[in-house]
């Protein structure tokens, strides 16, 4: 069966991020980032959305390695399954490949080679730009090879937002769709694919597929880091507002389990409570509208508290500093009819007992 499509963006090292309309290239690359994808797989009979998390691990002029993980709660089961990929591309990939490696379920890190990885490469960025068209091939999952001619839909660019690091920004995107039909299966597959506006690193922002009359979609929802800057930000929400949303804090699919890409915004909470010795935070879990009320209020509930558990067992913060809540579907910041939107319901919310000052 072939599966959704999956995505893992490359950015480059450019301006800093300011409010609005942004410039392709204005998020940093850095070690540590985590982009976060909304995903509807095309078997969402058998599994249900799930988010997949690239965290970049390290950058050199030669390569870039990024850890691929991903986890989904089976319809079967409801019991999480979670995989972490190791993967490295090279600039050259990057630069000039015709192949794009949308996804998979393989460990084999050899299977990607010649494609640029999940984005589009300068050259064919290029070509979408003069000539409105260029031929690629597409690989995915089970070693299914798509070609065919990738064409520019609308002849201007096109508006995509994301989060960066917890602010709405938008992106300009070149839309591109690739239709073409299995000569194994005489089955139609169309592809729509948003790719950022930026010849050097054409990272996806969203991509949209029908493959047999079943659609599927993946989103880049989210663009996490840690910094002195986002430190700072922290540190003034708690302080000014006595609350702040959390984003870089992730679970398993449908489970409280607390994952590797947390590791960086834990860090980042802990030492804010260090600093400030004397406050006390409740800890908020909030959850998107799939699997009922009840489901999402016990979720949200045993997400908080191992969030607090985490701060207690592995930076030694006083539980007695830490109050947990969860508050399941009841406090929805978006839509949850849409991936989007439903991703950025799912978040933490930090709490101080203090009255906002102006």
């Amino acid at each position: 069966m072939r599966n959704a499509l999956t995505v893992i963006a490359t950015v480059c090292v450019c301006a800093s991020i300011r409010p609005g309309a942004i410039d392709a290239q204005a998020i940093p690359f850095r070690v540590g980032m985590t982009f976060t994808f909304a995903t509807k797989p095309v078997d969402s009979d058998v599994r249900p959305d799930f988010e997949r998390l690239l965290t970049v691990m390290a950058v050199s002029p030669e390569e870039t390695q990024v850890d691929d993980f991903w986890s989904y709660a089976p319809k079967t089961t409801g019991k999480p399954v979670s995989y972490t990929y190791h993967r490295t591309f090279s600039r050259r990939e990057t630069a000039f490949a015709r192949g794009i490696w949308m996804g998979e379920l393989s460990g084999d890190t050899a299977q990607h080679r010649g494609t640029s990885y999940m984005m589009a490469s300068s050259t064919v960025m290029r070509l979408l730009r003069t000539a409105g068209e260029v031929n690629i091939t597409l690989l995915y999952y089970n070693n299914v090879q798509d070609a065919g001619t990738l064409q520019r839909v609308e002849p201007t660019t096109v508006p995509v937002s994301i989060l960066i690091n917890g602010q709405r920004q938008t992106i300009p995107a070149i839309h591109a769709r690739l239709a073409v039909t299995s000569t194994m299966t005489s089955t139609t597959s169309a592809y729509d694919l948003w790719f950022a506006d930026d010849t050097a690193h054409a990272w996806v922002l969203r991509s949209h597929v029908i493959q047999g009359g079943v659609p599927g979609s993946q989103d880049l929802v989210r663009v996490d880091w840690t910094d002195t800057g986002t430190e700072a930000q922290l540190a003034q929400a708690m302080t000014t507002s006595c609350r702040a949303q959390v984003y870089g804090i992730h679970f398993a699919t449908a489970s409280s389990d607390v994952t590797p890409p947390s590791t960086p915004t834990l860090d980042e909470i802990a030492a804010l409570l260090r600093k400030e010795s004397a406050w006390k935070i409740t800890i908020e879990g909030h959850t998107d509208s799939i699997g009922g009320a009840a489901y999402n209020q016990d979720l949200s509930n045993r997400r908080a508290a191992a969030v607090k558990d985490t701060l207690v067992a592995r930076y030694k913060i006083e539980p007695g500093r830490l109050v947990t809540a969860g508050f399941g579907l009841t406090r929805p910041i978006e839509t949850n009819t849409t991936l989007a939107g439903r991703a950025r319901n799912r978040r933490v919310e930090l709490v101080r007992a203090c009255s906002p000052s102006h």
